[in-house]
């Protein structure tokens, strides 16, 4: 298919709209993801400094739930992050 003088207009229109869309929808795509996890991080890092205050049986509790051992400070690292 040969391009003719007035189908390139349309296709650099259509190019300029369609990057325009993308960047808006990958935009709104981020904020969106950077909201989750920001969102996940506060709440992990609000359990980690409340966790140490609970009261003693729900402590207890929640030390029985935790695993021990190496993979203790991986688990400390997530609730960080």
């Amino acid at each position: 298919m040969t391009p003719t003088p007035t189908s390139t207009p349309f296709t650099a229109d259509f190019n300029e709209e369609f990057a325009r869309e993308t960047d808006s929808l990958l935009r709104q795509r981020f904020l969106l993801f950077t909201a989750i996890m920001g969102t996940l991080a506060i709440v992990a890092l609000v359990l980690r400094l409340l966790l140490p205050l609970a009261p003693e049986p729900f402590s207890t509790w929640v030390r029985a739930a935790l695993p021990t051992g190496g993979r203790t400070t991986v688990y400390v690292l997530l609730s960080i992050l």
